[in-house]
């Protein structure tokens, strides 16, 4: 298939692929700058679905103006060939560069975050929710600018769902807690998983890694996240409280939008926020009935409760009985 694209691109490697596609590091013949292609593997293009997938993924992405998103040139779909042709971003994801530093400063994660923050914005400004927010969907260039890429599972409100009502699409290590339950991903489904990758840049890793995916997702709805400066005490709480804020187990103790965690980034390495205290939102996990049941003070009500019947029961035989 690369054949049908030679007259209008140089190929020069191969940089990606998926279950859906490859990618392509280019040059443009009549611009001559460096281009990304993103190509259909030939074994998808009768698929009704995947089309649909792909040129979601196009009219998403054309909707959105901003230096930190992926940018689209041009795209084709057609019984030949599909591909989509993009910036080409030099540089590596972020969860590369995490794991090159082993964690990253905190001057480091702010500007990053702040860059992240109103990149989203953006993108939630053209009613658009991304709902695959995690740190490889996230490229770091040569210059320190963030990239936000693949749109492939986003959702708009004009979009059709293109998966299976009965299925959780998110990544299990930054799924917002609702959408576990299979309520509507929103703005603030973003937000906590931009939570996520702020504790992951200054700790180093995710605070959730359970034995399998299922694990993984119920420590999201049910645990606590650490608090960023108890893993690491040189972590001022303001920036904690940014993380304590933006990962709230219910949204609307979350940031109202992605521009207010942006200001509160802003500022939070300030003189007037050195002392901080740490922000409680009283935030519990939900717990389930036999949670509830194994409390030693409810376990004991339920038995007082079945006595007191039993006793009754017994006194109203009695009476019966002359």
């Amino acid at each position: 298939m690369i054949e049908l694209l030679t007259g209008k691109f140089k190929f020069i490697r191969k940089i990606g692929k998926g279950g859906m596609a490859e990618i392509y590091l280019a040059i443009d013949r009549d611009t001559g700058e460096q281009v990304a292609i993103k190509l259909l593997h030939p074994d998808k293009k009768d698929s009704y679905a995947d089309k649909k997938r792909f040129l979601h993924e196009i009219n998403l992405t054309k909707k959105v103006d901003s230096p930190y998103v992926v940018k689209i040139h041009d795209w084709e779909w057609n019984d030949e060939i599909q591909y989509i042709v993009m910036d080409y971003i030099e540089g590596e994801t972020l969860k590369s560069y995490i794991q090159s530093k082993s964690r990253l400063n905190v001057d480091e994660v702010v500007d990053f975050s702040k860059q992240l923050s109103l990149g989203f914005e953006a993108i939630h400004k053209a009613g658009i929710v991304h709902r695959d927010v995690k740190s490889t969907n996230i490229i770091i260039t040569s210059h320190g600018q963030v990239k936000i890429i693949d749109f492939g599972i986003a959702i708009s409100d004009e979009s059709e769902r293109l998966t299976k009502t009965d299925n959780i699409i998110a990544s299990p290590q930054y799924i917002a807690p609702e959408l576990i339950n299979m309520e509507k991903a929103t703005a603030k489904s973003d937000i906590y998983s931009l939570g996520i990758i702020v504790f992951e840049m200054l700790t180093g890793d995710v605070p959730f890694k359970g034995n399998d995916a299922y694990k993984t997702v119920l420590q999201h709805q049910n645990s606590n996240i650490p608090h960023v400066n108890k893993v690491f005490d040189n972590i001022p709480q303001a920036l904690a409280n940014i993380v304590i804020k933006a990962t709230a187990k219910n949204p609307s103790k979350r940031y109202p939008n992605m521009y207010s965690m942006y200001e509160d980034l802003s500022n939070c390495l300030s003189n007037s926020r050195a002392f901080e205290p740490i922000l409680v939102l009283a935030d519990k996990p939900k717990t389930s009935f036999m949670q509830k049941v194994n409390s030693k003070w409810t376990l004991f009500f339920i038995i007082a409760l079945i006595i007191a019947v039993l006793v009754s029961i017994i006194v109203i035989l009695s009476l019966k009985a002359f």
